[in-house]
């Protein structure tokens, strides 16, 4: 991965400006390195993932 894949615009009303009530309902998005495929997650999944 280069650098300059990381640099992408924002819009400000998509930046939170508090967290979730149920912090284990922030949500994740998982991409397969193989197939490239992404997946729409929950963080609370996270420790099953790794």
């Amino acid at each position: 991965m280069r650098l300059d894949e990381l640099d992408y615009v924002l819009p400000r009303e998509q930046i939170a400006q508090r967290p979730l009530d149920r912090r284990e309902a922030s949500r994740l998005l998982l991409q397969d390195r193989s197939s490239g495929k992404l997946e729409d997650r929950l963080f609370a999944e996270l420790p099953s993932l790794l």
